[in-house]
């Protein structure tokens, strides 16, 4: 077995047809990015990047068009802010 995902990534999710592993690359200084990850070249695409907290629950859409997360809302709060990523075009909403 190979490892396709460098020391600073946390990979969370595997797309349905086993293609890419969605992950997030954080760094010491700036903002952490969800990443689509190849699994048989180990290439990386930036799909977000999110300034703040880590993303949390991160998830990819069945058909893999969409990639979801969540990250807390305000430092110290429970709250949580839902994300929804159309990979293709790398819109947020």
């Amino acid at each position: 077995m190979r490892s396709i995902c460098p020391r600073d990534t946390r990979p969370y999710a595997i797309t349905s047809d086993g293609r890419f592993v969605v992950a997030s690359v954080s760094r010491s200084s700036g903002p952490s990015e969800l990443s689509l990850i190849d699994v048989s070249t180990g290439a990386r695409q930036v799909f977000t990047t999110i300034h703040g907290q880590d993303p949390q629950n991160v998830a990819v859409s069945p058909d893999g068009r969409y990639a979801l997360y969540d990250t807390r809302a305000d430092s110290g709060s429970d709250a949580r802010d839902v994300y929804i990523v159309t990979l293709a075009s790398k819109a947020r909403t």
